[in-house]
């Protein structure tokens, strides 16, 4: 079972970054840099921002115990992903955030989604230890 968490925290966290990059790039919601920027994964595979790996598994957490099938899918990826942007939306509003929470809930970023799982790999915010 650890490992399946584990999986789904790595991999499923690696697709959604992914996720919000194609969509902050497609769409240049300003605010999701910045929500970049902390969800980058360091080598320990922990994120720069330590409230993000926190929050992120939280939301996996309750996407699991919502799921039928207490299995790793893309699909529990995605529903995490919208549980970790609404717990951000719940301590501040932010109109780029909530653009993008709606967006998913209505299906609205699909390809960029479909692309995510086919393309996603780590986002290191440091490669290799390499800080030059």
């Amino acid at each position: 079972m650890q490992r399946l968490i584990k999986m789904i925290f790595i991999d499923g966290y690696c697709m959604v970054h992914k996720f919000l990059d194609n969509i902050y790039w497609k769409y240049q919601y300003d605010y999701l840099g910045a929500l970049l920027g902390g969800m980058s994964l360091l080598e320990d595979n922990g994120t720069a921002d330590p409230a993000y790996e926190r929050d992120w598994d939280i939301a996996v957490g309750k996407a699991f115990d919502e799921s039928r099938a207490h299995n790793y899918t893309p699909e529990l990826a995605y529903k995490a992903a919208i549980i970790f942007l609404e717990s951000w939306l719940e301590t501040g509003s932010d109109e780029d955030i909530r653009k993008v929470c709606d967006g998913m809930k209505k299906g609205k970023f699909t390809d960029l989604w479909n692309d995510s799982i086919e393309n996603f790999g780590k986002p290191y915010l440091m490669l290799n230890g390499d800080n030059s």
